[in-house]
């Protein structure tokens, strides 16, 4: 399952630019959604997309790099997720965001 962190300030109204973040190597974190909310301070709304799929985190540099080879002789999978991560995007909202998230 795909999707990511969508920051966006829900007390302003209209239209906005859109922002989006692909994470480092070692996947989606806190790093990202802290971009995102920067952006968000910057009047956007940004979509922090999760390419390695929803609870998939590389746990070492070894790991992260054997998810990366998944991607990088294969240009269309990335695209295909960023894609699938930006439909399912409306939906999502950072975990820190949500009630009772950290």
């Amino acid at each position: 399952m795909l999707g990511g962190c969508l920051a966006y300030d829900a007390a302003r109204a209209g239209r906005r630019s859109a922002a989006l973040v692909v994470p480092q190597w070692m996947g989606l974190a806190d790093y990202e959604q802290e971009r995102c909310e920067m952006l968000v301070r910057q009047d956007c709304v940004a979509f922090a997309v999760d390419i390695c799929g929803k609870g998939v985190r590389p746990r070492s540099i070894a790991e992260a790099g054997a998810q990366a080879g998944k991607y990088n002789g294969n240009r269309a999978l990335p695209r295909k997720r960023v894609n699938a991560g930006l439909a399912r995007g409306g939906r999502s909202v950072c975990p820190r965001d949500r009630p009772g998230g950290p």
